[in-house]
């Protein structure tokens, strides 16, 4: 879009008397200084990021990413090596639960990327995929919550494997969101801005929730819950 008014400089600056020289392939060149590319009025505004700020998909991006992704690291797997300690867990054993999260999370990019490129050709929207992947959070949360005690010390490891999962593949939809919704112009804003009401959402959750199994432990130690701090 630059070139129209490339070669209107170049003319100007040849009337102004600047001297002009002719390069090897014979096209003449402007030898004097360059004219200053000066955006005009609409181009400049478009460069602002108000209009991408205005729409609501934006915020509703923000708010959904922000919430999954705090559930997953603030709750889980900031918290995996209480959760298998409250269990009786060996602790050569938390070290496997951290590394099956970490290929977990890997996994879940890698589907997820996967899955969009497939499915949106078909009609399915990029954002959409956020479905399944809340599912599979609530699926875990669920399962650890209603299951009998006595089988969470079971179910933690698959279900670290799904949180890992959906984890990971949240990291891969909103940049691609952001990407397919919004364009190029602004991504590295609107990717940090997601990034950081997450580092947010994540100090406040990861305190609570820990605030949450050191009064669940000392119960625990005193005798006046027989609860897991799960």
């Amino acid at each position: 879009e630059f070139a129209p008014r490339l070669c209107a400089a170049a003319g100007a600056a040849t009337s102004l008397g600047w001297p002009a020289h002719t390069s090897p392939a014979g096209t003449t060149m402007d030898a004097g200084p360059p004219a200053p590319l000066l955006l005009t009025e609409v181009e400049a505004s478009s460069c602002l990021p108000w209009s991408t700020f205005r729409a609501p998909e934006f915020w509703l991006s923000v708010g959904s990413f922000m919430m999954l992704q705090a559930v997953g690291s603030g709750i889980f797997i900031a918290n995996i090596s209480l959760m298998a300690n409250s269990l009786g867990i060996d602790e050569r054993q938390r070290l496997l639960y951290v590394r099956v999260v970490s290929y977990s999370n890997c996994l879940g990019r890698v589907a997820a990327g996967l899955l969009m490129d497939a499915c949106e050709p078909r009609g399915m929207s990029r954002a959409s995929h956020v479905v399944w992947t809340s599912a599979l959070f609530s699926l875990a949360a669920g399962a650890l919550h209603f299951l009998p005690d006595a089988t969470i010390a079971g179910i933690l490891f698959p279900a670290l494997e799904v949180v890992g999962v959906a984890y990971g593949a949240n990291w891969a939809i909103m940049p691609s969101f952001l990407k397919t919704r919004f364009g190029d112009k602004h991504y590295g804003l609107c990717f940090n801005i997601h990034t950081t009401f997450l580092a947010l959402a994540v100090l406040v959750v990861s305190s609570l929730t820990g605030g949450f199994y050191d009064a669940a432990a000392r119960d625990q130690r005193t005798g006046s819950s027989d609860d897991l701090c799960v």
